[in-house]
């Protein structure tokens, strides 16, 4: 059975030639950086190389979707229950994907829902109030509401209204 020495002496040789193979190669952080320009540079290029491909099949989509529009529609009036759940699911999504959005930034900006709004002062004592929304309003009668219009008398013996 190994015992606590033995652990102890394999676990400082183990770091003693890890830190002898560090030592034994300075330029090991350059060939680091190096090595990720490299990659970098490689995923510019597929982005670069792979953009017609990818312009083409957004053209491609939109083709495609545009010709789609009067099935969607003649599905859409006919009643179409696969359809019409396919449209309130996107309608879910997209409604909850701006709401996401909304919160995130609402969030980022301090938390406060109301983040576009001015805060007021904090109140002061009673007396020294000048803020007119928070003086009391006097009790203003309201004036008496128009009477109805007045139609004027019929003159015929019919009890239609006349045309």
């Amino acid at each position: 059975m190994p015992s606590v020495g033995s652990f102890a002496l394999l676990s400082s040789f183990g770091m003693a030639s890890a830190a002898a193979a560090a030592a034994a190669n300075p330029l090991e952080p350059v060939t680091d950086v190096i090595d990720a320009a490299l990659g970098a540079v490689q995923d510019v290029s597929g982005y670069v190389l792979g953009s017609p491909r990818t312009a083409a099949d957004i053209i491609i989509w939109v083709i495609e979707f545009g010709r789609g529009i009067p099935g969607l529609a003649k599905a859409v009036f006919q009643g179409d229950t696969a359809t019409q759940d396919k449209l309130c699911n996107f309608a879910v999504f997209a409604a909850a994907s701006v709401f996401v959005v909304y919160a995130s930034l609402v969030r980022s900006r301090g938390g406060n829902a109301g983040a576009g709004r001015v805060a007021r002062p904090p109140p002061q004592s009673k007396s020294a109030r000048t803020d007119p929304i928070d003086r009391p309003q006097p009790n203003l009668p309201r004036p008496p509401a128009p009477p109805p219009p007045r139609r004027p008398p019929s003159t015929s013996s019919s009890s239609w209204p006349a045309l």
